[in-house]
């Protein structure tokens, strides 16, 4: 949210602008670790186990030993580009504002604690919102998790699947800042609801179309790409909306919180799929994240463009009653 307050009548599009980023990380650092840990493009190993389990894991020495080494130059890039990015960030400033003290610190915390209490906690929004986002972080994490072991059971080439990971990480880049520019003139609502209907059919029907044809699953997993990471700009884009004001950020951290639960909840799910007892494993996962899709399409139905209708509704009513009251007032006293 740094960066709104240079631009409020572009929330959207700054947000989504902001957050197309990290969704290009991966198109630089897919094949960039790809180089680091597997040079020579090594095939994975697939066997078959008991339950009929197609898996695919690489076992090679040359591909396992250059891991560690492989993350510790990861790390540096990261610490490198992140020390960066934080020196180089600036808070617009406020003329209004004279320089803060601890107390004054202290009673902002208090304050946003209150708003939270008073205001968030007591808006339908907030819980749909956190849905919404606890749905969409399980189903992105779990695409992002298990594309590329679903698709070593129908290519062994790892560098052509870095190739589309990197593609795909163009695509994500791209629909963040697409998606807030759409949420800058339509509802959302709207905007969620034909891209969650087709994000579900996506995954209801990938399966299927990987075991029949292998181009057909690089488009649907390009699809997936393109859908599945919007919401890193289109919930804070519309908290924004729906919160204004200078207490906004704890209703982003309440509902980033979902962020927490979406992980565990896609742990959960692996446990309970791929070692169990499935032998459709990939399907029903797959299918899983379809219906987390629907449901999340269905929920953004519910979310208002505004929590202040009401209160607008009823100031203005009660302003006219007011406003008559003392016209009748004046009028008797003039007569």
């Amino acid at each position: 949210t740094l960066a709104v307050p240079w631009f409020p009548k572009s929330r959207g599009k700054v947000i989504g602008f902001v957050m197309a980023g990290m969704g290009f990380s991966s198109t630089v650092f897919l094949p960039v670790q790809t180089a680091l840990i597997n040079p020579g493009n090594i095939a994975p190993i697939q066997s078959n186990s008991t339950l009929g389990n197609k898996t695919a894991f690489f076992e090679s020495p040359d591909v396992l030993d250059r891991v560690p080494t492989s993350l510790l130059w990861l790390a540096l890039i990261y610490g490198i580009l992140l020390g960066f990015g934080i020196l180089v960030c600036t808070e617009k400033p406020n003329p209004n504002k004279s320089t803060a003290k601890k107390s004054s610190k202290l009673k902002d915390i208090k304050e946003a604690f209150l708003y939270l209490k008073n205001k968030g906690l007591k808006s339908r929004e907030l819980y749909i919102l956190f849905l919404i986002r606890f749905l969409l972080i399980t189903l992105g994490a779990g695409i992002f998790s298990h594309w590329k072991t679903f698709s070593l059971l129908l290519s062994s080439d790892d560098r052509l699947l870095s190739m589309i990971g990197g593609i795909g990480g163009i695509l994500n880049s791209l629909s963040r800042f697409v998606v807030g520019i759409f949420l800058d003139r339509y509802n959302f609502g709207v905007v969620m609801l034909v891209q969650f209907v087709i994000l579900a059919a996506d995954m209801f029907s990938i399966y299927w179309v990987g075991h029949q044809s292998f181009p057909g699953f690089c488009v649907l997993i390009l699809l997936a790409y393109f859908l599945s990471f919007t919401h890193f700009s289109t919930v804070p884009a519309q908290i924004l909306k729906l919160y204004p004001g200078k207490h906004n950020s704890i209703i982003l951290g309440a509902v980033g919180l979902s962020d927490s639960f979406g992980f565990a909840a896609l742990a959960i799910l692996n446990k309970l799929l791929f070692t169990g007892k499935s032998s459709q494993h990939f399907l029903i996962f797959f299918s899983v994240l379809g219906a987390f899709a629907v449901i999340a399409a269905v929920l953004a139905l519910f979310v208002r463009e505004t929590t202040e209708d009401k209160d607008a509704t009823e100031n203005g009513t009660n302003n006219k009653v007011n406003g008559a009251a003392n016209h009748a007032f004046e009028m008797s006293r003039g007569s």
